[in-house]
């Protein structure tokens, strides 16, 4: 006997599905985006996962749905890293949907601290919030 979720036919949530993608043979950030996508195929069969979807002059590197996006960041260890994320992130302000950013690989905790403030801020502007709901959500492997 499966899960209530199993056996009535629902998805679990895109958040539930994304932690419990375990990274195998991983050492690119391509790497983890191809492992990642076909985890989310096999875990969110109705989805439409689409990976390097273009929004303005940068690209998801994974959109669920056409709505929710998944970045994938590969080593947060230093500060051009994390400059490049909060950039994407700046974009991502006006989207709709949800975005999920994946820290895979080491981490400086300075530097994982910093883009966590940004999401706050974030958050804390985004019409979700009103509703006690955050925006960007960053997920550790």
């Amino acid at each position: 006997m499966g899960t209530l979720n199993e056996m009535f036919g629902f998805e679990k949530d895109r958040l539930t599905v994304i932690k419990e993608w375990i990274p195998k043979r991983c050492s690119t950030e391509k790497d983890y985006e191809n492992s990642l996508v076909k985890h989310l195929r096999k875990h969110l069969p109705k989805a439409r996962i689409t990976p390097q979807f273009a929004i303005g002059r940068t690209k998801a590197d994974i959109v669920i749905d056409g709505k929710d996006i998944v970045e994938i960041k590969k080593d947060l260890k230093s500060t051009a890293v994390r400059d490049r994320l909060i950039g994407q992130l700046t974009q991502y302000k006006e989207w709709r949907g949800k975005v999920f950013v994946v820290i895979v690989g080491e981490k400086d905790p300075d530097i994982l601290a910093e883009v966590r403030k940004f999401a706050e801020a974030v958050d804390s502007q985004s019409f979700d919030a009103f509703f006690g709901d955050r925006k960007i959500i960053i997920v550790e492997k």
